[in-house]
């Protein structure tokens, strides 16, 4: 993590640069270290900054850097709000586009949804007290999954009327959540890609199927994204997207953190 002395003191010369943002509220400082070292190892000047930090320290909001890409590791709400000053000083954010729209992840899928894209139907009560009631809760299927609006906050699988009672009693009132039916994975495969640019990545390496990579970076461009994970049930039928998360540690491929470090050299 950076002290506000060093921010003060790399900030007095003109440098390329290439900020990992994260919070101390998320696990994603390992990924963040392993990043910040890739881009490291191709010239780049790297530092990881706590998304806090980066609003209260507007030296480094004054333009005052040669070339300067910002990559969010966070899935802050405070990112819509940080964004436009970034912007506003010359400098480059990744998945910028993206965070304009300040989208939810039910408001990710219901965006998906209308423009066509397979995604896992949402439960609509008329209130949350009525998920807990006997003459609703009957006509649902399950499992079903109970999970934050906010990404990588928390998922909760449950799979009887009582425990998706439990499950909303011990959510804060602070938390907002929706409920999603599950997907029929019968002859499907849960794959994860790891999208930069127009190049689709997984676990193995880059993705050879045309038809996969085609579906992972089109979604990515509908919601604005350039760099991110998906989640996606995979079979004879068109994929289903379970999850796409904006701020990929792209922890399994070192290709695509290579791609993304690239950004800040071009």
């Amino acid at each position: 993590m950076v002290s506000k002395d060093v921010i003060q003191s790399e900030s007095r010369c003109k440098a390329r640069r290439f900020f990992v943002i994260t919070s101390v509220a998320e696990p994603f400082q390992n990924a963040a270290t392993l990043l910040s070292t890739d881009a490291r190892n191709l010239g780049l000047q790297s530092t990881i900054i706590d998304v806090t930090a980066l609003r209260e320290h507007h030296l480094l909001l004054g333009g005052r850097f040669e070339t300067t890409l910002f990559y969010f590791l966070t899935n802050s709400p405070e990112i819509p709000s940080i964004v436009p000053g970034l912007l506003l000083n010359g400098h480059t954010v990744i998945n910028a586009q993206f965070y304009g729209l300040a989208l939810s992840k039910p408001r990710v899928q219901c965006l998906l949804r209308a423009r066509g894209w397979r995604v896992p139907d949402m439960i609509y009560p008329a209130s949350a007290s009525q998920l807990t009631h006997p003459d609703f809760t009957q006509r649902l299927s399950f499992p079903l999954f109970v999970k934050s609006v906010r990404h990588f906050h928390f998922t909760h699988e449950v799979r009887t009327a009582q425990a998706l009672a439990d499950t909303i009693e011990s959510i804060s009132v602070a938390d907002e959540f929706y409920v999603e039916a599950a997907v029929n994975s019968k002859d499907t495969e849960l794959r994860r890609f790891y999208v930069v640019g127009d190049a689709v990545h997984d676990s193995a390496g880059i993705v050879r199927d045309s038809a996969l990579c085609h579906y992972a970076s089109s979604l990515g461009r509908v919601l604005g994204l350039d760099v991110y994970s998906l989640e996606a049930f995979v079979g004879s039928a068109p994929p289903v997207c379970i999850d796409v998360n904006p701020a990929s540690a792209l922890y399994v491929s070192a290709q695509a953190r290579a791609r993304l470090c690239e950004r800040a050299l071009a």
